[in-house]
């Protein structure tokens, strides 16, 4: 991509096959893609794309109806699991009934891994504080002739803050 650096950079819009636009306050030109939808759809080349696009299309529902009947604890990567063994099931050209059966099968062995945990609710989630330098800072006081400066413990280990105690 390349950036505008003039005083006065063109309007965002198409021009032939550049596309302008602005980003973050920055003028930026690009080449076109020429791919589009139309293309992906008809062309020989997208033919792959199309095909795993159809077995993700059956397997996906299949493993969704599996997934919701896990418990409330499951995670999107049991599903992503779920989906990406159905379609290997679909590839091997088994049935949508065996791959909802293999599929109950998998989701048992999902199941007994997760243990069930007591969800925590909005109300009952304690906010985490982040760990902050200035949470725990001294106060200077101003106008005060510093005779000694003593740095903190983690300056004195080599870690990097910038918390000074400083003695009057």
């Amino acid at each position: 991509m390349a950036k505008y650096v003039c005083e006065s950079p063109p309007v965002p819009g198409n021009y032939g096959i550049i596309q302008v636009y602005k980003r973050q306050g920055v003028t930026i030109a690009r080449v076109r893609n020429p791919l589009c939808g139309k293309r992906v759809q008809t062309a020989p080349e997208f033919a792959g794309t199309r095909k795993y696009a159809q077995l993700l299309a059956i397997a996906s529902p299949l493993a969704s109806a599996v997934h919701q009947a896990l418990p409330a604890n499951r995670q999107r990567s049991h599903y992503q699991q779920l989906a990406g063994k159905a379609i290997q099931w679909l590839k091997e050209g088994k049935s949508e009934v065996e791959v909802r059966v293999l599929l109950q099968e998998a989701a048992e062995d999902i199941r007994s891994v997760l243990q069930p945990q007591r969800l925590k609710t909005g109300k009952a989630r304690r906010s985490v504080r982040k760990k902050s330098v200035f949470n725990n800072r001294v106060a200077v006081i101003p106008f005060a002739k510093v005779s000694k400066v003593h740095y903190s413990r983690e300056l004195q280990r080599g870690q990097s803050s910038c918390m000074m105690k400083l003695q009057v």
